[in-house]
C-alpha cells in the first residue's frame, strides 16, 4: 500500500466511524426546515436550530449520504491499486496505448476522489 492509498484510506476511516457514530444518536435521513429554521432527523425530530446554509449543508451531510460516498471513495480506491504495467502506474487511468485517460478517469467518483485528495 502506498503513502496515498495509506493517507486516503486513513481519511476514509476517519469519516466513516465519525457518521457511524452520529448515525448512532441521530438516525438519517436529515432535512432541513426553512419555515422553523430547524435541522429535523429521521423521525422529524429537531436536532438543532440552525441557519439556513449551514441547515442545508448539514442536511446534504448526513451520516448516511456521508457513508454512501465514503464506500464510492472505497470503490474507486480499489479500483486504482497499483496494478502490474509496463508503466508502473494505475492500470485502471491509462489507455490502452498507455496515456492518461483510460475508462477511469471518465468516472465522476474518480474525478471527486482525485480533487479531495490534492486538498
Amino acid at each position: 500500500m502506498t503513502d496515498l492509498t495509506s493517507r486516503i484510506t486513513a481519511a476514509l476511516d476517519e469519516q466513516q466511524r465519525l457518521a457511524e457514530a452520529a448515525e448512532a444518536v441521530v438516525p438519517s435521513p436529515w432535512w432541513y426546515s426553512e419555515r422553523r429554521s430547524v435541522l429535523l432527523d429521521a423521525k422529524a425530530r429537531d436536532i438543532a436550530k440552525i441557519g439556513y446554509v449551514d441547515g442545508r449543508h448539514a442536511a446534504a451531510n448526513d451520516p448516511s449520504s456521508v457513508l454512501r460516498r465514503v464506500a464510492a471513495q472505497r470503490r474507486t480506491l480499489e479500483r486504482h491499486a497499483e496494478l502490474p504495467n509496463s508503466w508502473g502506474s494505475c492500470s485502471a487511468c491509462l489507455s490502452p496505448g498507455g496515456m492518461v485517460g483510460g475508462p477511469a478517469w471518465r468516472s465522476s467518483t474518480s474525478l471527486t476522489l482525485l480533487a479531495w485528495v490534492s486538498t
